[in-house]
């Protein structure tokens, strides 16, 4: 007949020590996934990551530039993951056109700031918008990730 021990008895190894390496061995990597998990939930605005797809926009400050010439410029933005690129646009005070290309995996969406300027982009296609303000600068943003991804556009 088998006897179990008692329930209060604790089974060890044998060792104590041996009794301490096996709760580290299952205790470290459970703290290690649940921190990657938790971690990994969390989105910051202040990732210097770029492309992260879990991180805001970029602490480099990236610029595009239309030449400045008689004819509408065209500038190309690209937004990728939840980050724009460049950060910093700059058209002609004549106008000009931004070619939205939208390289991640998921819709975006080009938006300035209390204008009425704002194209949507699906997943690896692209979108045109025509951007005919006054001179003076401009914030704009991905109206479904508006916290991340932003940026300035300076006309003139």
């Amino acid at each position: 007949m088998v006897q179990w021990p008692p329930a209060r008895t604790r089974v060890t190894i044998g060792v104590r020590e041996k009794e301490f390496a096996v709760r580290r061995v299952v205790t470290v990597p459970a703290v290690l996934l649940a921190a990657a998990v938790f971690g990994a939930c969390g989105s910051s605005s202040s990732s210097s990551g770029g492309g992260s797809p879990y991180g805001g926009s970029s602490s480099k400050s990236t610029s595009t530039s239309a030449p400045a010439s008689g004819s509408a410029a065209t500038i190309t933005l690209s937004a990728k993951d939840f980050a724009f690129t460049p950060t910093a646009l700059s058209v002609p005070s004549g106008g000009g056109t931004v070619k939205f290309s939208n390289t991640g995996s998921v819709e975006h969406n080009f938006t300035v700031d209390g204008q009425s300027v704002s194209k949507d982009a699906e997943a690896g296609e692209s979108a045109t918008v025509k951007v005919d303000l006054p001179a003076g600068s401009y914030k704009f943003h991905c109206k479904y990730h508006p916290t991340q991804m932003k940026g300035t556009l300076t006309v003139g």
